[in-house]
């Protein structure tokens, strides 16, 4: 099928539709979104994003963002940033930081 610029094609249980720079393709029930250099994947209640070299995972009400050496998790009102070896915990108004080699 081809409607004005976007083109769709249907194969056996996948759906893809190229419209302008988007390419979307619905496969069983995940959603692949790909548009410019950043490919989004919804499956469930699960949204991935991966821009440049920045991953972003959005499950129900959990956000990790996965950029270079660095994990940040947010699950509901705790921020929880991994950076090489040093883990920070941001719950409420409190902050926790776990630091490997700390003598102190």
């Amino acid at each position: 099928m081809v409607n004005q610029d976007r083109l769709m094609m249907v194969s056996q249980d996948r759906l893809i539709i190229v419209s302008h720079d988007r390419l979307m393709m619905v496969i069983q029930d995940r959603l692949m979104m790909v548009n410019q250099d950043r490919p989004m994947m919804v499956s469930h209640h699960r949204l991935m994003m991966v821009n440049q070299d920045r991953l972003m995972i959005v499950s129900q009400d959990r956000l990790m963002m996965v950029n270079q050496d660095r994990v940040m998790m947010v699950n509901q009102d705790r921020l929880m940033m991994v950076s090489q070896d040093r883990l920070m915990m941001v719950n409420q108004d409190r902050l926790m930081m776990v630091n490997h080699d700390d003598d102190s």
